[in-house]
């Protein structure tokens, strides 16, 4: 969920609303003295615009919400005696799964799992300089089956550094065609110089893997020393990528937790005061779900 200044709660469906392809919608709390949140639904997805959205959105300053949905969408909020909300698609992409992520200057970057020529992309959107003109979309990088060391089938949302930098994973092969995946590093290109962004894997899952994971599934997240979280939901655990020290070049992998059988952690984590916050699936007194905190 996406939390604005007042508290209200902006989030996404992927299915329902007018035309049953899904909604953006908004939580508002109560007032004082009251118990009970409002549910406002924003925008219906018709399937033409989008459909189907499962990603967490993204906002600016100006109350502009941003999201995937099969394409890649701004919603605005009603002008001054109107209403409603405008949607306007601004790119396209294959996924509705993967959220979005925004620098300083309101570019915007995703990943998806496949294109028409590769096995996944990294792509940026850069703002139109006046409002309703057209967003200009490009590619920083293919994954390709030629190069399966790097990965394959990007399908999670990227976390980005003050330096620009990207980071996320991919869902596929590695160091071996059979591995499931690996966690990347894009770095953006020089001020003057190169032009193209570099990749470079900070850890591959390669085969045989590590007796405590099946490789990363949901996005990253990062603590303030520069240490990356993630989770194994195949094989239930909570994995630490800590950065390399001394010269050396590889991250290195910690499992900070193993669940136990079919309790499948879902969704991301978060990190708040050092501890780590989650969800499962499965398990628990009623084997409908826990929510867990795992502390260092």
């Amino acid at each position: 969920m996406l939390a604005d200044t007042s508290g209200a709660l902006y989030g996404t469906t992927s299915k329902g609303g007018t035309y049953g392809y899904g909604t953006v919608f908004k939580l508002t709390p109560p007032k004082a003295g009251g118990s009970g949140w409002t549910e406002t639904i924003l925008y219906s997805f018709n399937g033409t615009d989008g459909a189907n959205p499962a990603a967490a959105l993204i906002g600016d300053s100006t109350g502009n919400l941003y999201g995937t949905a099969g394409t890649i969408f701004e919603l605005s909020p009603p002008a001054g005696g109107e209403t409603a909300w405008t949607e306007l698609v601004i790119g396209s992409s294959y996924d509705s799964t993967a959220s979005l992520v925004a620098n300083s200057k309101g570019v915007l970057y995703g990943v998806s799992s496949e294109t028409d020529n590769s096995t996944g992309a990294i792509f940026d959107l850069i703002p139109p300089t006046s409002k309703g003109a057209a967003w200009t979309q490009a590619t920083l990088y293919s994954f390709n089956y030629l190069y399966p060391q790097f990965g394959e089938s990007p399908s999670s949302g990227l976390i980005i550094d003050s330096s620009g930098a990207l980071y996320g994973t991919t869902a596929e092969t590695g160091g071996f065609l059979d591995a499931p995946g690996t966690v990347f590093k894009l770095i953006p290109p020089p001020a003057s110089g190169q032009t193209g962004w570099a990749i470079r894997i900070l850890y591959s899952f390669d085969s045989p893997r590590p007796s405590y994971s099946y490789g990363i599934s949901g996005a990253l997240i990062a603590d303030s020393h520069g240490a990356l979280y993630g989770l194994d939901t195949q094989d239930g655990a909570v994995l630490k990528f800590t950065p390399p020290i001394d010269g050396a070049f590889y991250w290195t992998l910690t499992g900070l937790y193993n669940f136990a059988y079919r309790t499948d952690p879902v969704s991301s984590l978060v990190i708040a005061n050092g501890a780590l916050f989650g969800v499962t699936e499965y398990g628990g007194s009623s084997n409908a779900g826990t929510v867990f905190k795992v502390l260092p």
